[in-house]
């Protein structure tokens, strides 16, 4: 873990003085996670934004429940006593990397806030949304809260697509999950299904089956294990989805028969960032960068930390041919920019990653999209592209503040 050092809040301001530092960039980060760093996975690119903040006319903080509450009051979530007293105006323990570590500081509500925050556990949800609570209401946001909670509902998400002509012959079938019944008809359907949950992120809770006959088999995600059971009854089969759903809502999916790269599934990342153009006088959205992601092969659905993650020139070529892995490109690319009917339905944003499984035919299926995605880009080695995504944050976020 890096070491911290504390500046007090004059030291900052004569900080800020001497460099000519601009507007304060607020990168939100949730709880700290056993066994990683403090900020975790997003520590790097929180590293590589504080380093290209000031040539973007910015300074970037990061900040995380804690800084907004005494951290002992923060242990657990009954703590968090009544209701919300409003956003808050006092200084936000944040810090900042100075090039050697994480430096401690007092700072005042960042000019535009970057949420990178997720939570999983109820505990944890509650605690995040205390702190969102005390945000100014007026604070711009680089992914809206609107994009946000509409991208978070898969359900949603699907059905605006599903909207869209050029999008349908790309979506897997998908049914709200109210009962047996609808697994039982997406297995009769398509032999093999997946179920998830409907505002579920992180691969977990997913349970994949298939149909043998007249038999049964399924693959699990118990909260990071796997539960195997094969040769079932359906009224076997429906006592374990029972379980296994509880206490949550559903989405059940048609199960795609994945290609495969030296025995692993494919699925495809696509990372989009609104570039802000001066020139033509609006934003637009542009593709930033792909990534192959290459799943376990003992397991039919991703699980987090057991992938891994290639360039789509040193996978897609070899499993399709140069051509064929060209058209799938181009429709991938294609379908990719759909996501400005999102923004243009829900709310602006910044940063959106489009996730596609694709099939042993070469043919791309539409997954699912996320507004806090892990970029992936520097796992495989695309430095320029990792770079190009982080300015492009800056730009807009740099744009929201000339806005106000």
């Amino acid at each position: 873990m890096s070491s911290f050092t504390t500046l007090s809040a004059a030291e900052l301001r004569e900080l800020r003085r001497m460099t000519g530092l601009g507007p304060y960039l607020g990168i939100f980060y949730g709880l700290p996670q056993p066994g990683l760093p403090r900020f975790g996975h997003g520590g790097d690119l929180f590293r590589l934004l504080t380093r290209l903040s000031p040539g973007r006319g910015l300074f970037t903080f990061v900040f995380t429940p804690e800084s907004l509450r005494p951290p002992e009051a923060l242990c657990k979530a009954d703590r968090l006593a009544g209701p919300s007293t409003g956003p808050s105006t006092a200084p936000v323990a944040g810090w900042f990397h100075d090039g050697r570590e994480w430096t401690r500081a007092l700072f005042p509500w960042p000019d535009v806030l970057y949420d990178r925050s997720i939570a999983d556990t109820e505990e944890e949800n509650r605690i995040l949304a205390w702190a969102r609570s005390q945000f100014p209401p007026d604070l711009p946001v680089l992914n809206s809260w609107p994009l946000v909670l509409a991208v978070e509902d898969k359900w949603l998400t699907n059905s605006i697509f599903a909207s869209l002509a050029e999008a349908q012959p790309f979506l897997p079938a998908m049914s709200l999950c109210r009962s047996m019944a609808d697994i039982r008809d997406m297995l009769d359907r398509f032999g093999a299904a997946v179920l998830k949950e409907r505002y579920g992120h992180k691969a977990r809770r997913v349970a994949f089956i298939r149909r043998e006959d007249d038999r049964f088999a399924s693959v699990r995600d118990t909260g990071g294990r796997q539960e195997r059971a094969a040769g079932l009854a359906w009224p076997d089969l429906a006592k374990i989805l029972q379980t296994h759903i509880a206490g949550g809502e559903f989405l059940v999916q048609q199960a795609i028969d994945r290609a495969r790269f030296q025995g692993r599934h494919i699925e495809l990342r696509v990372v989009m960032h609104k570039a802000v153009d001066r020139g033509l006088g609006r934003d637009q959205w542009l593709r930033t960068g792909m990534v192959c992601r290459l799943t376990d092969p003992d397991l039919p659905f991703l699980a987090l930390g057991r992938e891994l993650d290639e360039r789509p020139s040193r996978v897609l070529p070899r499993v399709f041919g140069t051509a064929r892995a060209e058209a799938l490109l181009d429709q991938v690319r294609s379908l990719a920019r759909l996501v400005k009917v999102l923004e243009d339905r829900t709310g602006p944003g910044a940063e959106l990653a489009v996730d596609f499984m694709i099939d042993s035919e070469a043919r791309p299926w539409l997954l699912e999209v996320n507004t806090r995605p892990a970029m992936l880009l520097k796992a495989t080695e695309s430095e320029k592209l990792r770079r190009r995504g982080a300015v492009r944050l800056l730009e807009y976020a740099r744009s929201l503040v000339e806005r106000r």
